[in-house]
């Protein structure tokens, strides 16, 4: 079973594998978080990377273990973007962001200080126009050899958002095995515009951004594991 000393944030070296928490992942990404990338980098030992309790956060993280993870020319799945741009959305994603983080909102707090800036002296009818963009979002691997060591992914209901982006893209690896529960089923749908409609108390959350993913799951599905189970104990895992 887990042992207390298996805490959120440290890279903790348990002789046949190396285990990790993740926690949230913020923008930018914990010095640990970075620790942690650099030691795939470099390393290729066996992994158990936990993602239980990652509420999500920022998408970097996910995007800079797959391509370590990942070797050179290697294609990592593909995500494609279709996002609503417009000063009154960007308005209210900061709100949002306020709202949900408050002071730990990370690099979201200096774009929202632009964002700021940028709407202050415009006029209301200037914050109505908007465009549509479309990105395809390519990522390649950078590792020069294939990972030989195994790598485990726990998942669980609480796995969220941005933490299902690190098993979307993990996950198609073939050295990567996803083990626990399924995910929470919420990572199509992001940067929320929040109305209140008038003469009423009815709050309406428009997402200004959809994310479809290569390697996808169903919202409120989410990614089911290659090995369900509730009892997870790391010292009998098969590496």
């Amino acid at each position: 079973m887990l042992s207390e000393d298996l805490e959120e944030g440290k890279i903790i070296d348990r002789g046949p594998y190396v285990y990790f928490k993740t926690g949230r992942v913020p923008s930018p990404i914990t010095k640990t978080q970075s620790d942690f990338i650099q030691f795939v980098r470099k390393q290729d030992r066996n992994l158990i990377i936990d993602l239980r309790g990652n509420g999500g956060g920022d998408d970097g993280f996910a995007h800079e273990l797959a391509r370590v993870l990942f070797t050179m020319g290697e294609p990592i799945p593909k995500t494609i973007k279709n996002q609503l741009l417009s000063p009154l959305g960007n308005i209210g994603y900061c709100l949002s962001l306020a709202i949900s983080y408050g002071p730990e909102m990370g690099g979201g707090k200096e774009d929202c200080n632009q964002i700021r800036e940028a709407v202050t002296s415009l006029q209301f009818a200037q914050l109505l126009p908007y465009h549509y963009q479309t990105k395809i979002e390519s990522l390649q691997g950078e590792r020069p050899v294939l990972y030989k060591s195994k790598v485990y992914l726990i998942i669980d209901s609480t796995c969220a958002s941005s933490c299902e982006t690190i098993v979307e893209k993990l996950s198609a690896h073939s050295r990567v095995v996803t083990i626990g529960q399924h995910t929470y089923g919420a990572l199509h749908y992001s940067n929320p515009g929040i109305f209140v409609l008038p003469n009423s108390e009815t709050v309406v959350r428009l997402p200004t951004l959809r994310q479809d993913y290569e390697n996808d799951a169903g919202e409120g599905v989410g990614y089911q594991p290659k090995i369900q189970t509730t009892n997870i104990d790391l010292d009998s895992l098969s590496f």
